[in-house]
């Protein structure tokens, strides 16, 4: 019963988080408003401003972990290509004769 309500809330969450960034994305796109406006303190402006933030960190998120995803993957196959170095180096090959 906990796990199906940890699901649950995961589900929820998830959704919340997706229906946001879509709400984003539509409201970003009404620039024209922003143009056209000449209020000083605008909600549907500030509302506006926030959307585009919106969009524009989650497209820096999104930048950020595929980056850290190559430079791990890349690393990690350095790292494997490196131990395989140091087992056919001559001081292992030494080291393993006199042993």
């Amino acid at each position: 019963m906990n796990k199906r309500i940890c699901k649950i809330i995961k589900l929820v969450i998830v959704a919340i988080i997706i229906v946001s960034l879509i709400l984003s994305f539509i409201v970003s796109l009404d620039s024209h408003h922003i143009d056209s406006c000449e209020l000083e303190h605008c909600s549907l402006c500030t509302i506006i401003h926030m959307a585009q933030n919106i969009v524009n960190m989650t497209v820096a998120i999104f930048i950020f972990t595929y980056t850290s995803f190559l430079i791990f993957f890349f690393l990690a196959r350095m790292r494997v290509c490196n131990q395989q170095v140091r087992t056919t180096s001559l001081i292992f090959q030494k080291v393993q004769l006199n042993e």
